[in-house]
């Protein structure tokens, strides 16, 4: 998948304590600073909140996965401020969790590879109860300026893509009084389709797939029928239908990512705008990510037709507003405008707007 940092940052100032407290501020949140559980984040266990998961509950579980890999955290006072969106699905748990870790690896002195972070910084999310996967630790951690990352999570690697994007911007649209629980959407069915879908699909294969990567279209697109009714015989409650429309996204998806290294590669943000809006239109037809979620259909169909845009598509996991398109620059006051007018005539809120180009990831300054 394709993935970026934007700009909106986590700015964290740390100094040794004179004792072995650690405390953590963030007039963000609190006037008052929080004293952390120190000889419990000491322990070699990990960070198990008490009742509701806090802000500070993110910092005490980097703290802890720190020192359960061997990083000996001195006694700290650590100032938290932010620009980035909390309610906004563009990564502020990531961005909090991958500064609080490196400067906290800087002030015990100790070096660490930045994916090896990310990891660690996964581990911490887990831990307080956030199954996240690797994406947004991964764009925090590796981000560059000017680029996008192509991450390939079979192997965990990444490719940094440059490109010119010329006089455009990508924006991030979203209504910030909704939230996203993927426990309380069809996240869970789209995986078991998928699941599904690929035991079908080995019944009609010759060939054994350990993964939908491993499908191209023109083999998915041709079977469709055979991979409908080995599916039907599984005696699933899901539609045969239905899952191959996820299997189609998914397939078509991970060639779109591939089609966009190279339009972005060859400096074509046209191409590449086209190719996410094909993203989106998939993402919505035969994903459905928008279950549950009517804004998000009204805010990718209304802002994908409107001047300046080259391409729009929901971003991230779904089931949430948060959508993301790539416009001209001299169009970005007009589409908010007119999207802040059409959305709050229909749903009574009004929209939030991120302006971003790729930016450089986690660095101590």
């Amino acid at each position: 998948m394709l993935a970026g940092a934007i700009a909106q940052h986590t700015l964290i100032a740390v100094s040794r304590a004179h004792s072995e407290t650690m405390v953590v501020s963030s007039a963000g949140f609190t006037d008052t600073p929080i004293h952390l559980d120190a000889q419990s984040l000491r322990s070699g266990s990990q960070h198990s909140p008490s009742g509701a998961v806090q802000w500070f509950d993110y910092a005490a579980a980097v703290v802890a996965e720190l020192n359960i890999a061997g990083v000996e955290v001195p006694g700290f006072e650590m100032t938290i401020t932010s620009t980035v969106p909390s309610s906004g699905g563009v990564s502020s748990s990531a961005s909090f969790e991958l500064g609080v870790g490196r400067a906290l690896c800087e002030l015990a002195g100790h070096e660490i590879l930045l994916e090896d972070l990310a990891r660690l910084c996964q581990r911490a999310e887990h831990a307080i109860g956030s199954m996240c996967g690797l994406l947004d630790q991964f764009a925090v951690a590796l981000g560059q300026q000017g680029s996008l990352l192509k991450l390939d999570f079979a192997d965990d690697s990444s490719q940094v893509v440059k490109g010119d994007l010329g006089s455009n911007s990508f924006v991030v649209i979203f209504d910030p009084s909704l939230s996203r629980k993927l426990g309380e959407t069809g996240y869970l069915v789209r995986r078991q389709a998928c699941e599904e879908g690929l035991a079908a699909i080995n019944k009609v294969s010759s060939n054994e797939f350990s993964s939908l990567r491993q499908v191209s279209l023109e083999w998915l697109q041709d079977n469709r029928e055979a991979i409908e009714s080995a599916h039907s015989g599984q005696g699933s409650a899901l539609s045969s239908e239905v899952v191959y429309r996820r299997l189609h996204h998914v397939v078509s998806e991970m060639q779109r990512v591939d089609e966009a290294v190279k339009a972005l590669s060859n400096n074509n943000p046209e191409e590449f705008g086209r190719l996410m809006t094909e993203s989106g239109k998939s993402a919505l037809e035969d994903y459905e990510l928008d279950e549950g979620t009517p804004e998000l259909t009204f805010i990718v169909e209304q802002g994908r037709d409107l001047p300046g845009v080259l391409g729009m598509r929901n971003m991230g996991g779904g089931f949430s507003s948060v959508s993301l398109a790539l416009i001209e620059n001299a169009a970005i006051v007009d589409y908010e405008d007119a999207m802040n007018e059409s959305y709050s005539q229909k749903f009574g809120t009004e929209l939030s707007f991120v302006v971003f180009e790729p930016s450089g990831g986690v660095e101590v300054l």
